[in-house]
């Protein structure tokens, strides 16, 4: 469908020449404290800010991040809030670093590497980073008067789903030191 153009400046916007950018992807996500173990960043649970998330391009399609396949990085915001703008169409892994000074003491998360498959123009916004706490300790009263006596109970929280081995070796002992 040839186009006859009168004159040679200006702009002239009629006709197709047939290039086309691709349209950009976005991957984005949150890492916060996950008090309830959901895994949702439910209303009141603290974000985890300053957080180190690496990008990676899947190239090979292995799952794996490999190292020549490191794209970019950023931190989450004040938030906890991640975003990588301006992507093209392919396989991605977001990675995170749950022994970060970042993380709260104490806390652990399921997985540390997310996979996302993008389109063009597409977006992938749900790759959260939940820690939860692993040990948690509660108490049947808030006061106390002399004489009287509080209970407490443990409650742990494992995410992952690796089988947990030799947990009693010691575990009472470590217990009752860590909570004196």
């Amino acid at each position: 469908n040839p186009h006859r153009v009168a004159a040679l400046e200006g702009s002239y916007v009629k006709a197709h020449v047939g290039f086309w950018r691709e349209q950009p992807a976005t991957i984005g996500g949150t890492a916060f404290q996950d008090i309830n173990a959901n895994g949702i960043k439910d209303s009141g649970e603290p974000a985890i800010a300053n957080l180190a998330i690496r990008l990676y391009a899947d190239v090979d399609g292995d799952g794996n991040h490999d190292v020549n396949e490191l794209l970019t990085s950023t931190r989450t915001d004040f938030s906890g809030v991640y975003r990588f703008d301006g992507l093209g169409q392919g396989n991605f892994i977001v990675v995170c670093d749950p022994a970060a000074p970042e993380v709260p003491p104490g806390h652990l998360i399921g997985s540390d590497a997310l996979s996302a498959t993008l389109s063009a123009g597409g977006s992938s916004l749900s790759n959260d980073f939940p820690f939860t706490r692993l040990l948690t300790k509660t108490a049947d009263r808030a006061t106390a008067q002399p004489g009287n006596q509080i209970t407490y109970t443990l409650s742990p929280t494992y995410p992952g789903c690796e089988l947990l081995e030799g947990l009693n070796d010691g575990l009472a002992e470590k217990l009752r030191k860590a909570w004196l």
